[in-house]
């Protein structure tokens, strides 16, 4: 009912952590998954760091190649082309503002077919991030937050500060603004001009819940 009459295609998974509920509306659905891809790369980051493959302090550079994907973000955060960043602040732009320059950046770093092989052990089927199509279904991108939620494969200090990045978004119009004031929201929004997702865990007296409206 939180979306009759909108226009379009609407797909919605809602997931109680604690007790197992689960209902879904068209959750297969396939979309253009939008700046919600950037969920996919902060988990492979954390992945990546515990593994001793990449270090929060490595510097990166903003290259002439990112910041063409620049959608008014890098002015807010004082970047400019040819600036340098250490991965760790990389992942906070990339997470609390949704830049994308950097979140391009650190795909690249990471290897865009090492976050595709990632969703696949998760059991993800039919997002793939490694392609400018960008699929992701609801079903797909519930279980992956759900996976950041538990802290999959990383240790419990790393799946509470992706959690602190995911409480600090920005963008406070999705599910974020249909729940009740106070209540702690731990998400990922994404928008285009044919597209409008928010991908969120939600904490409730009932337990805490994944909600995912694409």
């Amino acid at each position: 009912s939180a979306v009759a009459g909108d226009e379009g295609s609407v797909s919605v998974v809602v997931h109680n952590l604690a007790d197992g509920r689960y209902a879904a509306v068209d959750e297969a659905h396939v979309y253009y998954a939008a700046s919600t891809y950037k969920l996919a790369v902060l988990f492979e980051a954390f992945r990546q760091v515990e593994s001793g493959e990449q270090d929060f302090a490595k510097v990166l550079t903003l290259e002439h190649k990112y910041v063409e994907n620049d959608l008014g973000t890098l002015e807010f955060l004082g970047l400019h082309e040819g600036d340098t960043l250490t991965l760790a602040d990389a992942l906070r732009a990339m997470i609390v503002v949704s830049d994308t320059p950097t979140a391009v950046l650190l795909q690249d770093t990471l290897g865009p077919e090492r976050i595709d092989a990632m969703l696949e052990s998760l059991g993800i089927t039919e997002t793939r991030f490694n392609t400018h199509d960008l699929p992701a279904t609801a079903r797909d991108m519930a279980r992956l937050l759900e996976a950041v939620a538990a802290g999959e494969d990383v240790s419990e200090e790393s799946r509470l500060a992706m959690l602190s990045l995911l409480l600090k978004e920005d963008i406070a119009d999705g599910v974020i603004f249909g729940v009740p004031e106070g209540a702690p929201v731990a998400h990922k929004s994404g928008s285009f001009y044919n597209a409008t997702h928010d991908i969120a865990l939600v904490w409730g007296p009932a337990g805490p819940y994944i909600i995912a409206v694409m």
